[in-house]
Parts: C-alpha cells; sequence; structure tokens
C-alpha cells in the first residue's frame, strides 16, 4: 500500500466547474499511498514574513528552476488578483502552496498542489518528515474515474465558516454534497459538530479534576464520530487520542492501549505506517502513568466480545451513581446506540430559575455547576399533569435519565436543553442543594 507514488493511479484532467484536477485512472484501495513527492522549491518564513520579502524570496526560487519547472508553476491556479510579475508569483505560490510539518516552512508540490477541494475529501495531503515528502492517502476506497479531492479546511466547521474561508482564501463558493444540504438538515449537522466538539473540549478541561464526568463528554464525542455523520479523519484519531491519554493518566492501560491503537490504525491509514503521528498514537499506552485508581494491564482487555458488550466494556464508568449536571448528559445521537443488557441510570438535578408556559411548560433551570439550560415538558399534557406537583421558582428539580436535545437545530450548544417525555421520570423538590444525596433508582 506504501510503494512510492505510481502516477498510473490518477491523471490531470479537466474537471467540470474546476479546472484541472486529479481523476482516479484505477480503483485506488483505502490507504494506498497515491502520490510522494519532493518540493519544487520550499518558502520558511512564510508566516511570519512581509509581502515584500515573501516576494523576493519566491522570485529567487523561481530564477532558480529550469524552464520546464517555471512552466508547471505557472499553469498552477492563481486565486489574487495581481498587477505585476511578482504579485502573480506570490499568488499562485499563496493558492498552491502546502505546510510541511507544523511549522513555518511551505512549498510547492506540484502532483499535490492539483488536488481539489471537497468538504467531504477522499485523501489527505501531509508531510512525512521520515522520508521528507508530501504524501497523498486515500482515506477511503476511491473508485476509478472518480476525483481524487482533498479539504483545503476543517470539516468540523460550521457550513458558513467553511464557505466564508474557502471564499476569502481561495475564491470560490463550495458546491459539494455537505454544502449544499437543505437548510435543516445542515443546520441540524452543525449543531451536533459543535456539541461533540464542545464535549471533547470540556473532557479535556476536567479531566483532572472530575473524571467520570470528563469520561462521560468524552463517551459523547467518540458517539458523533463514529455515527454516520463523523468520519476516519485527524479529527477522529484526535479524538481517540484524547480518550487513550485520559486512561493512561489514571492507570487503565487495557482501554488506553484500545483507543490508542485506533488513533494509531486511521493516522496508518491517512500518513502511512511511517508517519510521525502513526508511531506517536503506538507509543501512547506505555507513557509513564500518573494515577493507579484505576489500573488495568494491557492484557485485561476481554476477548471475543461482540460490538455492544464491547462498548458497554470500553465505557463501562460512563455513567456515575448518582446526579450529573447538564453539560455531561448524553447527546441525544446516543439514543439509538443501542441498548445495554445492565441498564444504568443517571439524574440531572437543577434549580428552577423561572417558569413560562405557551404551547407548553417550560422550566428555566440552573444545574449544579451553575449553568442555565431549558427543561421543555413534551408530555401528553404539555406539563398540565403537574397540577398535583406544587413547584415555583427555587425549588430543585431532579429528572431521570435526561438527555440533551437541541430545540433550535444550528443554534449554539447553550442554546440546547432537556426534553421530559415521560412525567413519571422528574421529580421536583422545595429545597434545592447541588450536594443532595443521590436518587434511588
Amino acid at each position: 500500500m506504501e510503494n512510492p507514488a505510481n502516477r498510473t493511479l490518477y491523471a490531470l484532467q479537466d474537471v467540470p466547474g474546476k479546472g484541472k484536477g486529479l481523476v482516479a485512472t484505477k480503483d485506488i484501495l483505502k490507504g494506498t499511498r497515491i502520490t510522494s513527492e519532493q518540493a519544487l522549491f520550499t518558502i520558511s518564513g512564510y508566516k511570519t514574513l512581509g509581502l515584500e520579502d515573501l516576494e523576493r524570496l519566491i522570485c529567487q526560487q523561481l530564477n532558480a528552476l529550469s524552464s520546464d519547472q517555471s512552466n508547471a508553476f505557472m499553469s498552477l491556479h492563481n486565486a489574487l488578483p495581481f498587477n505585476n510579475a511578482a504579485d502573480q508569483y506570490y499568488g499562485i505560490f499563496n493558492t498552491n502552496c502546502l505546510p510541511l510539518d507544523d511549522g513555518d516552512e511551505t512549498g510547492i508540490f506540484l502532483d499535490a498542489s492539483r488536488a481539489n477541494h471537497d468538504c467531504e475529501n477522499n485523501v489527505v495531503y501531509g508531510w512525512n518528515k521520515t522520508i521528507k515528502r508530501m504524501t497523498l492517502h486515500a482515506m477511503r476506497d476511491i473508485r476509478s474515474g472518480e476525483e481524487i479531492t482533498t479539504s483545503y479546511v476543517p470539516l468540523l466547521k460550521p457550513r458558513q465558516a467553511r464557505q466564508a474561508t474557502l471564499k476569502r482564501s481561495f475564491g470560490f463558493t463550495c458546491m459539494c454534497r455537505l454544502c449544499t444540504l437543505p437548510e435543516p438538515e445542515s443546520q441540524a449537522r452543525d449543531a451536533m459538530i459543535e456539541q461533540a466538539m464542545t464535549m471533547e473540549q470540556m473532557g479535556l478541561a476536567i479531566c483532572s479534576t472530575v473524571p467520570l464526568e470528563a469520561l462521560r463528554c468524552f463517551h459523547a464525542s467518540i458517539l458523533f464520530h463514529n455515527s454516520e455523520e463523523g468520519r476516519e479523519d485527524s479529527s477522529f484519531a484526535q479524538a481517540h487520542l484524547s480518550v487513550a491519554t485520559f486512561f493512561t493518566m489514571y492507570g487503565d492501560l487495557a482501554r488506553a492501549h484500545f483507543f490508542a491503537e485506533k488513533a494509531a490504525a486511521v493516522s496508518r491509514t491517512l500518513f502511512g505506517s511511517d508517519g510521525q503521528d502513526a508511531l506517536r498514537y503506538t507509543a501512547i499506552a506505555q507513557l509513564r502513568l500518573f494515577s493507579m485508581k484505576w489500573k488495568t494491564a494491557i492484557n485485561e482487555q476481554p476477548q471475543g466480545l461482540g460490538p455492544i458488550d464491547l462498548q458497554n466494556w470500553l465505557w463501562e464508568r460512563q455513567i456515575p451513581d448518582g446526579l450529573a449536571g447538564f453539560l455531561v448528559l448524553p447527546l441525544q445521537i446516543s439514543i439509538a446506540e443501542g441498548g445495554s443488557s445492565k441498564k444504568r441510570h443517571w439524574c440531572f438535578l437543577g434549580q428552577i430559575l423561572d417558569i413560562k408556559f405557551l404551547d407548553h411548560l417550560v422550566f428555566s433551570m440552573r444545574d449544579m455547576h451553575s449553568k442555565e439550560r431549558p427543561l421543555h415538558f413534551c408530555t401528553e399534557q404539555e406539563g398540565r399533569e403537574l397540577t398535583t406537583i406544587p413547584y415555583q421558582k427555587g425549588y430543585s428539580v431532579v429528572v431521570i435519565d435526561a438527555v440533551q436535545w437541541v430545540f433550535n437545530p444550528g443554534g449554539l450548544v447553550d442554546s440546547a436543553g432537556i426534553r421530559l417525555e415521560d412525567p413519571r421520570m422528574i421529580k421536583v423538590n422545595d429545597d434545592y442543594s447541588s450536594k443532595l444525596s443521590p436518587v434511588q433508582l
């Protein structure tokens, strides 16, 4: 899969609406290294130098090229307007350059630079420090005749942000499948992405102080990456690395090994087995332990488990006994993930700040971490069945098995709330304390 790039795999062809692009000339299997090329030339200090210095360096590099190489450079697309030759050279370089590693060096790669954009790209480019070449790897199987595309922007961004970046930096409006989804579908997807990213960030922020809640945040993020909206890309690998690092911190090497191996496998597909991330991810489980609180050995992973039982084992600590704040409640997407033979329960605890009744009863709630969220009564009687239960501002509310719900698709995570459908799952008390004893379930 990782032989040097073979140009029989692709050809430079006209692509409708895109100009020139790379098109597969035969079926390409997932993980295949499609290109492996040295830079035509590189520029150091690309992010820090001024325009005048950049133009001077680019002109110097071009003057050192052969006639054929210079013509190949000039044939690349330029997304920027220009008034003179120096401006034109800079525009071509700026439009097509690719970063080398994480530093401030960029280069022109005549083949890799020809891959057009698609938000659902089928290849990933990456600088390989081991062989000092830019590579393109197939992140999924690619059919003969299919365009080979990479992504110029992070996929885990809202459509509006992706479109704005592409228009500003490259001068075009993306018309890929994701960017042309009907508005309700696009807004719902954006909201799901923002929730998943918030969960991962929250998990990283609290993992050293409240590990059980951090684990639930990581679980919500992984559920998204494993859903049909997720992809086995760099974000997928990074999310699994975060979970592996978390388990390593607490001495749980069996689970750390599972997630580190998953991150490494995806990284090998995207960048090759000689890629730096693949090598680093493989070694994560061997990092020094910071705690032995959840101690397990690498070989303690149970064997022969089915998909559901494996998930139950991986996340057996995902739902702690007792009470939880809003941000660590399961996302609505987890409802369809399948049940467990040993169902575990959890409770949301909050205080009533305000009460509204429009077409249904709504409590404005403050949770045990001072986060404010709405609780919507989507019951058969829309909250009217609570007439037998006294409630008012300041009272405490416990909701059993509460789940986050996005009531305004496309809105911020903070616009989400709790949707109550079964009135038997709520308990109201005239006292509030964030340290109430766990409800008996």
